[in-house]
């Protein structure tokens, strides 16, 4: 496509997306012109990242009990093929039931492929994975680096941090959530431990969700021989995408579908190897472009320097910049770490909230009330610099009001830190936080040397 004609195409797809029917819902909260402008102008930006589609049902589940309902109701009428990617999936009732699954389902005759993390799911032994391997289910281990360390190397942080699924290529997941007791609530088997938010979308969006976990399996195959001892013929859907993609997002058929109905999602990932920072790169268009109010939900609040700008010009331009993150955390060095860099966002006008009555795990964002992000996206260098990561995107003012309900909603379990707060700290807290941030700074991970020349 020539660079005019994809001009052409994004002007007539955000055309299309600021259709009649979300300027009125804009109308009925009493957005001014000024503030559509606006929007038409940041999804201009955000459309040449790729993954955009109009036309989707979302729904945004911050209960465990409905996101596992649904995902394992998704498994369990399952015709043609299912995909998952995790960074958990444990031993436990949870993770023993979602492996029975997907193995009922390869046995009806569906294609079954699993990649967990090698670090995130260290509890997960061949015994645990053997029923699904033996049902002919093709299941993937992602940067097992201590097992090939001479063929395969990129590092102990290199780690796949998203949570996605998708079944018959119809409806897809994805979200903050893993598979686990402390995920799931008490009447799937689970704890309810981690405050956290899943999201289930239908819709041309699902095509993307699959397009990123093959660029997963790719990643996978220069690392481990991926093809099963017997690959039956229902597994053959997978075939096609084996190999590399040498093709940009932004083609034709990645351009907003002719239609006005339903909502605006866009499947962004996070892949450093790759060059593909499309998560990072929607943050700061947005949050340059945010005119009234921004809200962070995020359990590890340690952003990289250009996203730490990103959200402190936006409070110095008057935005209502506000941040709920961990006050139980389930990684104590972050939290602590956390508390040294908070003054730097207080003394502009950031507010900042510590969770304390559950452990949150959630990494949400929403702002001016109309634009919405879920996923597994931390603000923190692990994310950035290291992880594969998965978000969904949603432009709708319907999700954002359910997202920023939850928010109120989360704020009445969370304290606020002011500067007061911060600068009476006892002194051996500050060294405490500060050694803690130091310690960090040494071990965190550079995107130097881990991006490629190209966007293979």
């Amino acid at each position: 496509m020539s660079q005019l004609a994809a001009k052409e195409a994004i002007d007539e797809a955000v055309r299309r997306l600021f259709s009649p029917n979300l300027v009125n819902k804009l109308k009925q909260r009493q957005f001014k012109d000024k503030l559509i402008l606006r929007w038409h102008t940041t999804i201009k930006r955000l459309l040449p990242l790729g993954g955009a589609s109009i036309g989707n049902k979302v729904k945004i589940m911050s209960d465990g009990d409905v996101a596992f309902g649904e995902m394992w109701s998704a498994i369990n009428s399952a015709k043609s093929n299912i995909v998952m990617e995790t960074y958990t999936i444990m031993p436990d009732t949870v993770g023993k039931k979602t492996i029975d699954l997907l193995g009922q389902a390869r046995e009806r005759g569906s294609g079954v492929v699993l990649i967990y993390d090698a670090v995130g799911s260290s509890k997960m032994s061949d015994q645990d994975l053997k029923p699904l391997r033996d049902k002919g289910g093709l299941v993937l281990t992602f940067n097992p680096w201590w097992k090939r360390p001479w063929k395969f190397a990129p590092g102990l942080f290199f780690r796949n941090h998203r949570k996605l699924l998708v079944v018959d290529d119809a409806v897809g997941f994805a979200g903050g959530m893993n598979i686990s007791n402390l995920y799931a609530g008490k009447e799937s088997g689970g704890t309810g431990y981690f405050r956290d938010t899943h999201v289930k979308v239908e819709g041309p969006a699902v095509n993307h969700l699959t397009h990123i976990f093959y660029h997963t399996l790719t990643d996978l195959a220069y690392s481990q021989p991926i093809m099963p001892r017997a690959w039956t013929p229902p597994g053959r859907f997978l075939l096609p995408f084996l190999m590399p993609f040498h093709k940009p997002y932004m083609h034709e058929e990645n351009i907003i579908p002719d239609t006005s109905s339903g909502v605006f999602v866009q499947v962004l990932e996070s892949n450093v190897r790759r060059n593909r920072r499309h998560i990072q790169k929607a943050m700061r268009i947005t949050l340059r472009n945010a005119h009234n109010h921004c809200y962070f939900t995020t359990p590890y609040f340690l952003p990289t320097a250009r996203l730490r700008r990103a959200i402190v010009k936006a409070a110095g331009r008057g935005v209502d910049v506000r941040i709920i993150t961990a006050g139980l955390s389930d990684v104590p060095l972050v939290q602590l770490a956390s508390q040294h860099v908070y003054s730097i966002f207080l003394k502009r006008g950031v507010r900042i909230y510590e969770m304390h009555e559950s452990r949150l795990h959630a990494k949400i964002v929403t702002i001016d009330g109309i634009y919405s992000s879920v996923g597994s996206f931390n603000l923190d260098p692990w994310s950035s610099n290291s992880n594969l990561e998965i978000n969904l995107t949603m432009l709708d003012p319907d999700i954002a009001l359910q997202l920023e309900n939850q928010f109120t909603k989360d704020l009445k379990s969370c304290r606020e830190i002011t500067l007061d707060v911060l600068e009476n700290r006892p002194f051996l807290f500050k060294v405490l936080h500060w050694t803690a941030y130091q310690v960090l700074r040494l071990i965190r991970p550079s995107s130097r040397g881990l991006a490629s020349t190209k966007d293979g």
